[in-house]
């Protein structure tokens, strides 16, 4: 599969700060017995990889605005921008369990155009982008053909994050 630039830009950025991610969950790791060293730890290094992220996707796409799914009421809707949540899956980092992982959206004109989730510690990337299907690491996955409700698993974590795509984007 080729990937688009809007996909290797986001892919980059993920990439880059999952070297910080897999050296931060490692230190967390051993920081378990203090919760205020853990929190604080946690923000630092959240923060670092916000900043990175910001640094790459910018610097990529000077004309994107940037938000974060943790800034909530600040974001707005705007022609050209990236929604990234540097740690989805916060609450299982900051506990050493490694189910994590960090994702970025590109909206355009309202619609979600690109998306990319990165779980750094299984080293697998899910990627999309309208018009051209869903892969994993390069390998095109497509939906299922279960219609069953009871054989379907659906996980969420952040509400917030879906309310926004779901009523903000309209």
């Amino acid at each position: 599969m080729i990937q688009s630039s809007n996909i290797r830009v986001m892919s980059s950025a993920l990439l880059k700060v999952a070297k910080i991610l897999r050296r931060d969950f490692s230190e967390l790791e051993k920081i378990q017995n203090s919760k205020q060293n853990v929190d604080k730890f946690v923000f630092k290094s959240i923060e670092n990889i916000k900043e990175s992220i910001n640094i790459d996707l910018i610097k990529a796409r000077p004309e994107a605005e940037l938000f974060f799914v943790e800034d909530g009421a600040k974001i707005q809707q705007k022609d050209f921008f990236f929604l990234v949540d540097p740690v989805s899956g916060v609450k299982n980092y900051s506990h050493g369990i490694s189910y994590f992982a960090s994702s970025i959206v590109l909206i355009i004109d309202g619609k979600v155009i690109a998306s990319i989730i990165y779980d750094p510690i299984r080293d697998e990337m899910f990627f999309a982008e309208k018009g051209k299907g869903a892969y994993l690491n390069n390998s095109r996955i497509r939906v299922s053909s279960n219609n069953k409700r009871n054989r379907a698993i659906f996980v969420l974590e952040s509400i917030d994050l879906i309310n926004f795509l779901i009523f903000k984007m309209k």
